[in-house]
This record gives structure tokens, C-alpha cells and sequence, in this order.
């Protein structure tokens, strides 16, 4: 079993397992955030993931959750964002990285300032 936590300050596209560690990776679980407006705003995310099993059948399950100073423009339209998903079963046999890639709207302008990753029971 393996967890990860993903924090950082500033989603659509999350959590790849690959061998290839490129941009075209496949999203093994993705988070779709509710809109945002252009106005200015800071936040956080922190995204969760648990891989249930590994071998021919892997399954990774992902909670990603954000908070931001505004109540309703900036980063979302509502002022706590709580989202999961359970992503389809693939083959991790042979793959050996996991990845985060950020995917933005069409409103969307990001600037990270921060990025942390703790792993454990790996």
C-alpha cells in the first residue's frame, strides 16, 4: 500500500504512475476543481493518494481538498472545495514513478510558491 500527500499553495489533471515520466503520462485519478473568476486570490491544495493494491490491478483513490481567502471569485466560486475520486484499475507491474501535473482552466493563472511531499509505507 502506498500514500502520498501533496501540498501545495496555488487542479485538473493529478496523480500519474509511469515508467516513461513525460508530459503525455496517462492521469491514473483526476480532480475537476468548480470554477474560478480572474480575481486575485491565494489558497491551498493538498492532495491525497492511496494506491489500494499494486500488480496487473492497481486502483488509486484520491481526495484532493482547497481552501482559498475569497468566499466566492478567485480560485473557486465556493470558499472550501472537497473532492474524490477513484480512479480505473491499470497495470503498475513495470512502472515506477508517480507524478502531479496541473492542467488550469481557461481562468485560470497559477503561480506555486510552495510544493511538499511526504510518502510512507512504500
Amino acid at each position: 500500500m502506498y500514500f502520498t500527500t501533496e501540498k501545495f499553495a496555488k487542479i485538473k489533471k493529478i496523480v500519474g504512475v509511469t515508467a516513461l515520466d513525460a508530459t503525455a503520462d496517462t492521469a491514473r485519478v483526476s480532480f475537476t476543481k468548480p470554477a474560478g473568476t480572474a480575481a486575485v486570490d491565494c489558497g491551498r491544495f493538498v492532495v491525497e493518494a492511496i494506491v489500494r493494491s499494486i500488480g496487473a490491478t492497481c486502483v488509486i483513490v484520491g481526495h484532493m481538498s482547497m481552501t482559498h481567502n475569497l468566499t466566492s471569485t478567485g480560485l473557486a466560486t465556493i470558499p472550501c472545495v472537497e473532492v474524490t475520486t477513484v480512479g480505473s484499475s491499470f497495470d503498475v507491474s513495470s512502472a515506477t514513478k508517480i507524478g502531479l501535473c496541473l492542467t488550469t482552466g481557461a481562468s485560470d493563472a497559477y503561480t506555486i510558491q510552495t510544493v511538499s511531499v511526504e510518502t510512507w509505507n512504500v
